[in-house]
């Protein structure tokens, strides 16, 4: 009876593992790649979504970077680049005297500069480390920074470029064309404690006026394409999701600090699957699941939904209830990821997310990514939105 139930145990630890394992190496449904063969006829319009950039090393750019400065030079006015949070790392902007300051702000330039030749729109918002350390503060001159770079650039006609303004709760629509909006909100203000700031020069100043917003908005554009795009993911498949890689698994602690190479396997394993509940980062936490209900049942209010995000680094693509959720949080970071309920694509890799609309068609999305031997950004992944 005790063999009986040891090994009970272990099958148990053994499915832990398994379902909560995660791959650096590209997946996809039935392991089919590239989908859908290339349109012949020009976009409507296009739009580009880059998360968690913040992380490029001191004085230099980054292959992705790189890349990124070259087709936004070729493309089109009608395109949008949107910035999906995380654009320092690893907390926001300090104050100029700081020692911490050359670093933020190169690593704020080595975006920016990728955008100098860019016609489309520019949109920024922030993520949970644009907020750690300093708070409002750090977002505000996170703000001024991005904008007082980008209202010179000779091509743009507007001042506004990072959304929501001042740290507010407010939701952004951009009307990108007669078929597509676009609503811009911060997720980590939701979900982390806003009443420790005072937000009352703002129109959404908690999280029950932007709930009744939210709905208002995507009532009034129900007949459209509406692209959510915020910071954090309402599903994932990587570690804010309760999946990790096999390294992680067996020694948890180079989590903390990578030196650190003891092995704790059935530790590991319940970390990976506990955490999501004890940070608010992680889906699972209860500030992270009121956020997910609260936007799912705006996205229930129209048949076309994307929903657009960073946060975890990886490149995801999963169709849930009819919906799409973009995951692309690796512009600067990687980490190990695993396919779930949903899961077309995922790819453990610096890259970045592109999604072309077309007149009486369903838009087609692709991901670009690193490929290290060649080291350069190439197609990984293409496919259809079927709406």
């Amino acid at each position: 009876m005790r063999m009986n139930f040891r090994y009970l145990i272990w099958i148990a630890i053994g499915a832990m593992f398994l379902a909560s394992c995660a791959s650096f190496k590209p997946q996809a449904k039935d392991d089919v790649f590239f989908t859908v063969p290339l349109q012949s006829h020009t976009p409507e319009y296009e739009l580009y979504l880059i998360g968690d950039g913040g992380g490029a090393p001191m004085g230099e750019s980054t292959i992705l970077f790189d890349h990124l400065k070259k087709e936004f030079s070729l493309a089109s006015a009608k395109s949008s680049a949107v910035w999906l949070g995380d654009n320092i790392y690893p907390v926001g902007v300090p104050p100029k005297d700081s020692p911490e300051w050359p670093l933020a702000k190169h690593r704020l330039l080595a975006q920016l500069q990728t955008l100098d030749n860019y016609k489309g729109g520019i949109y920024f918002m922030p993520g949970n480390h644009d907020w750690y350390t300093y708070g409002l503060e750090g977002i505000k001159r996170q703000e001024y920074f991005i904008e007082e770079y980008l209202v010179n650039l000779a091509n743009k006609e507007t001042s506004d470029f990072f959304y929501p303004s001042q740290g507010c709760g407010d939701i952004k629509v951009v009307e990108l064309d007669k078929e597509r909006v676009l609503l811009i909100f911060d997720s980590q203000w939701f979900i982390s404690k806003v009443d420790k700031y005072d937000f009352s020069h703002c129109e959404i100043s908690d999280r029950q006026s932007f709930e009744k917003r939210l709905n208002e908005i995507v009532k009034s554009y129900s007949d459209k394409t509406v692209i959510f795009a915020s910071h954090h993911p309402i599903y994932t498949y990587g570690q804010h999701g309760g999946k990790t890689s096999k390294g992680n698994h067996f020694f948890p602690l180079r989590q903390i600090n990578p030196k650190l190479w003891i092995p704790f396997p059935i530790a590991g394993t319940a970390v990976g699957i506990g955490r999501t509940r004890v940070t608010e980062q992680d889906v699972k936490h209860v500030a992270n699941k009121y956020y997910q209900q609260v936007v799912k049942e705006a996205m229930d209010q129209t048949p076309k939904a994307i929903y657009a995000s960073g946060h975890e680094h990886c490149l995801q693509l999963i169709n849930r209830d009819d919906r799409y959720y973009v995951v692309s949080g690796s512009a600067s970071k990687k980490e190990a990821v695993g396919m779930g309920e949903g899961s077309l694509f995922a790819y453990a890799q610096h890259g970045y997310c592109k999604i072309s609309f077309y007149s009486n068609q369903d838009p087609r999305i692709e991901f670009f990514a690193l490929d290290e031997k060649k080291r350069a950004i190439v197609p990984v992944f293409s496919g259809s939105l079927d709406f």
